[in-house]
């Protein structure tokens, strides 16, 4: 199999619900919006640029940042705000013939991130892939998700899983959640009831 080849991928987004929204001989953008409820019942949208490039380097990976940063409104369909409970994930694929040292360490750092909002850079070479595999305090819930895609496009031929896995941490935050609202849904009435009493 090719390792840069832009139809496995392409195949690979559409096999998991991904939307081509633009393609040409070298690139294709495709989007899906999906509600994780393991990850506190948010809406993500996940936009995703694959490109096939002869070289890449980290100013390449940053302009392509701001492009898909300045379009990504237009891109989204989903009318929910950016925020608490609607997140988006840029995700930037580069199948490069050569990449630069910069791109590699590029891709290796944290993603930039924001309230509601992640970009993360992968680049691909005929021998071996990089993107960021750790996971930061700041949105950990949805480290996983990215994680999972970027290995499904840096390496479309491994066997596919029938189900994207589910976030763990995002399931105990959610658990948290849950029974804290339902602990103040208990005890709220029951406070009200002994104020009433001591009156």
């Amino acid at each position: 199999m090719d390792a840069l080849d832009l139809a496995a991928r392409k195949a690979e987004l559409q096999r998991m619900g991904f939307r081509l929204l633009a393609e040409d001989a070298t690139s294709f953008v495709a989007v899906r919006s999906k509600w994780y409820w393991e990850c506190m019942f948010t809406k993500m949208t996940t936009l995703v640029v694959v490109r096939r490039v002869a070289n890449v380097t980290a100013e390449d990976i940053g302009n392509d940042a701001k492009w898909i940063l300045t379009n990504a409104d237009k891109m989204d369909p989903s009318g929910l705000p950016t925020g608490f409970q609607k997140g988006r994930i840029y995700l930037a694929v580069y199948l490069a013939d050569r990449v630069d040292d910069s791109a590699w360490a590029r891709a290796a750092k944290k993603p930039w991130a924001d309230l509601g909002t992640f970009f993360v850079p992968a680049v691909r070479d005929a021998s071996r892939s990089e993107f960021f595999r750790g996971t930061r305090i700041w949105g950990a819930v949805y480290y996983p998700i990215f994680q999972f895609l970027l290995g499904r496009l840096v390496e479309p031929w491994q066997p596919a899983p029938d189900k994207e896995p589910l976030s763990t941490s995002g399931m105990v935050m959610t658990l948290l959640v849950l029974f804290m609202l339902i602990g103040m849904c208990l005890c709220l009435p029951a406070g009200l009831v002994v104020a009433g009493a001591m009156r």
